[in-house]
């Protein structure tokens, strides 16, 4: 009889220790987890910031462009209107193989208007309205400063 119950204790301590480590390994399962959950809201409290950052990127290089598409389109309206022979003070003229720069405007009694030049090649010229040089060619606008 003694036997049996050494048997029947054994059994009994072998099924304990298996339920004991099973329930140990099912502990440290559930614990690990919720260790990766953690990890991952913590990973996806990053990606979360991080499209928050890329999206207000975007939205900066957006609205950056824009402001840039809209002062080009201005400036090629102006450019525009002085091929057309509205030019000002400043502008950058080339005709006969020569840059001149626009230095002076006038409106003459007679309606025409006078235009000073200055070149390159270091003359001075004169321009009027009536008389625009047919190869003349708008370089670009520069401000002048004396």
């Amino acid at each position: 009889m003694n036997t049996a119950l050494a048997v029947l204790v054994i059994i009994f301590a072998g099924v304990w220790l298996c339920a004991y480590l099973g329930l140990w390994h099912s502990i440290d399962n559930i614990k690990d987890s919720l260790d990766y959950i953690k990890r991952m809201r913590n990973n996806g409290s990053e990606i979360s910031q991080s499209k928050y950052e890329l999206y207000e990127l975007i939205s900066k290089l957006h609205k950056d462009l824009l402001t840039e598409i809209a002062c080009l389109a201005t400036k090629n309206n102006e450019d525009i209107k002085r091929m057309g022979g509205n030019y000002i003070v400043g502008d950058i003229l080339k005709f006969d193989g020569t840059r001149w720069c626009i230095f002076g405007k006038d409106l003459l009694a007679d309606g025409r208007t006078r235009w000073k030049l200055f070149g390159e090649n270091e003359e001075e010229y004169r321009i009027y309205s009536d008389s625009i040089p047919e190869d003349i060619e708008f370089i670009k606008h520069s401000e002048l400063s004396f």
